[in-house]
């Protein structure tokens, strides 16, 4: 057996040595690559500054919102379940159409067209009519506005009971809710049938054919205590609120309470004219 020299168990010795410091020095090696990549990260989110994504929803806020949502259909829901009020009727002064005829039959003179509606004079040339007076008795009619209208504003008013009612009888004084008229319920209801030659009247006629007055509220004819009225055409002018002027036209009683119609003989201070009339409906 060949004696081992000195250098070459050295040398072996060298060899184990490599072999068994190796993978520790690997390891070393590469533990400090995957440190030296985290600080640079690190450092890169540090120069980036805060993070501007925005974080995800949470399934509650998701719940909440969903909530939320529901609430807003249901809301809609009640909402559209509600009442309904609509105008129906306006009252077009001036344009020589009798109101009693356009308000019964529509026609000429008439229009379903609702850029009509409108709190002005001047707001069209022809009465509005909706199409819903020819299905008055389908639609559950609660209560019915009679308004009358200057300068835009709703000066008089009367509310009706609509319930069962059709789109004539309406108006009349057993269905009379609440008026700005305060009296307009005791005064009528004070009078014996001799006194109460008008009272409400939705179309006043004087045989054979000529009109006197439409939607009145008035105890007789000359010299009598009035609400309000239409005037319609008329054959002569012996009233003193049958004045020469483009008919229709809508005369009422400025105060709270009846009024003499002869006042209309002295300063317009009791009586006045009218720019429209509107009638509108729920249901």
């Amino acid at each position: 057996m060949q004696a081992v020299t000195l250098p070459s168990m050295v040398f072996i010795v060298l060899v184990i040595w490599c072999i068994v410091t190796e993978p520790n020095n690997a390891r070393a090696n590469g533990l400090n690559i995957a440190m030296a990549k985290k600080s640079s990260r690190v450092n890169v989110a540090a120069r980036a500054g805060p993070s501007t994504m925005p974080p995800k929803s949470s399934k509650s806020s998701k719940s909440t919102y969903v909530s939320s949502k529901s609430a807003v259909k249901s809301s809609k829901a009640i909402k559209d379940t509600g009442p309904k009020e609509t105008t129906v009727f306006r009252v077009q002064t001036g344009n020589g159409v009798n109101t009693a005829t356009a308000w019964k039959f529509g026609g000429e003179g008439t229009t379903n067209n609702a850029s009509c509606i409108s709190c002005t004079e001047s707001g069209c040339s022809e009465h509005y009519r909706s199409d819903l007076l020819d299905q008055w008795e389908t639609l559950g009619i609660s209560r019915v506005r009679y308004s009358i209208y200057k300068d835009c504003t709703e000066v008089k008013y009367v509310l009706f009971n609509g319930t069962n009612s059709n789109y004539t009888n309406w108006f009349s004084l057993d269905r009379v809710i609440n008026s700005s008229y305060t009296d307009i319920v005791s005064y009528y209801t004070s009078l014996t049938p001799q006194e109460a030659l008008v009272v409400f009247a939705l179309a006043l006629i004087r045989p054979p054919i000529f009109n006197f007055a439409a939607f009145a509220i008035l105890d007789g004819g000359c010299g009598q205590f009035a609400h309000f009225l239409t005037i319609e055409p008329y054959d002569d002018y012996n009233c003193p609120f049958q004045i020469a002027r483009d008919y229709p036209y809508i005369w009422y009683n400025t105060g709270t309470t009846a009024a003499m119609a002869e006042h209309l003989l002295a300063p317009l201070d009791v009586f006045d004219f009218a720019d429209t009339a509107i009638v509108t409906i729920e249901y």
